[in-house]
């Protein structure tokens, strides 16, 4: 075995690339999440957020929340388990997230698609990490298309 070693200089930069892919993950209702590293993935559903109880702290209430009219949510993965590769998804930086509260506003969404199960049509949709603050209701799990059994 032959160990190389390195003088390290100013500026000198040190590149490492993590290979992350998009993977099922079966869950215990048949339906599957989606997880990119480590972390799950969830649909944002539109959600209209209202205050029930106030209390004495500033900026700490009990909502209801609730899918604004018109939301969707209603998806499945179709065949993209079945053929075991989530390939249309695809990790996408957001230029724009981080500040003081990086959770609040997802850095890395998944794009991609999957079947809306009221229309049967595929749509493109973007999924951010479970507990970001851009997901306040979600959808985490989707059903493949009768191919839950053939999972490990």
């Amino acid at each position: 075995m032959i160990l190389e070693t390195k003088r390290w200089e100013p500026n000198d930069t040190l590149v490492l690339k993590l290979g992350a892919q998009v993977e099922p993950v079966p869950a215990n209702n048949g339906e599957f999440y989606l997880r990119y590293g480590p972390l799950f993935y969830a649909l944002a559903i539109p959600a209209d957020m209202k205050a029930i109880k106030d209390y004495p702290i500033p900026g700490f209430h009990d909502y209801v929340v609730t899918p604004v009219q018109g939301a969707k949510w209603h998806y499945s993965m179709g065949e993209l388990i079945e053929k075991a590769e989530l390939s249309p998804f695809k990790a996408v930086v957001s230029p724009t997230a981080g500040g003081r509260y990086p959770w609040d506003t997802a850095w890395v969404k998944l794009n991609g698609t999957l079947i809306n199960q009221d229309t049967g049509k595929p749509e493109t949709v973007a999924l951010v990490p479970m507990g970001c603050g851009d997901a306040k209701l979600r959808r985490c799990t989707f059903r493949a298309s009768g191919v839950c059994a053939r999972m490990p």
